[in-house]
């Protein structure tokens, strides 16, 4: 398998995860009973018993809650972004092209989603404390690093490719 059937594979992946956590509303939850609330960057749910309902991360909020849900709205975009160029990226990868630029570019891109992921759990409230870590913030983090792996890989296939072959001894 070549450097950029692989730089495909990571970038394939990035984008499911950037994707998934984008849209996920369990980056962070509490459960006591049979109620259960959950929150991620777009959407909120409240559940009691088998009865749920969602609504926008956005909504109804004030204060310290409303910066929470901007950085939320970021962190969706971004992420959104970040993952579109990755399967761009990735297809373009599969094909046999890509190089140093998309390296560059999608190292770029998925720091500037781990650093919106990043600004989104700094500013959760601290009237929100009870509501623990869960599964959307490990898909984002997880989606950001294959990014950076995409790059380095595509970077490494492109200086492999431009180096003259050696002439064997004799």
């Amino acid at each position: 398998m070549n450097l950029r059937t692989i730089g495909g594979i990571l970038a394939g992946v990035s984008a499911l995860m950037l994707s998934l956590g984008a849209i996920s509303k369990s980056w962070y939850s509490v459960k006591e009973g049979d109620e259960s609330y959950s929150v991620g960057p777009l959407w909120k749910e409240a559940c009691e018993g088998s009865r749920c309902e969602s609504e926008m991360t956005m909504k109804h909020t004030r204060g310290p809650e409303e910066t929470w849900a901007a950085a939320g709205l970021a962190c969706a975009g971004l992420a959104s972004v970040a993952a579109i160029i990755f399967l761009i990226f990735g297809i373009i990868a599969f094909t046999g092209g890509g190089g140093k630029g998309a390296g560059i570019t999608g190292i770029v891109f998925a720091m500037l989603s781990n650093v919106a992921a990043g600004a989104f759990v700094a500013t959760k409230p601290p009237g929100l404390a009870e509501l623990t870590t869960s599964t959307g913030v490990y898909l984002s983090s997880l989606g950001g690093m294959l990014g950076i792996a995409f790059g380095i890989v595509m970077i490494i296939a492109a200086k492999t490719a431009a180096a003259p072959p050696v002439a064997p001894p004799g």
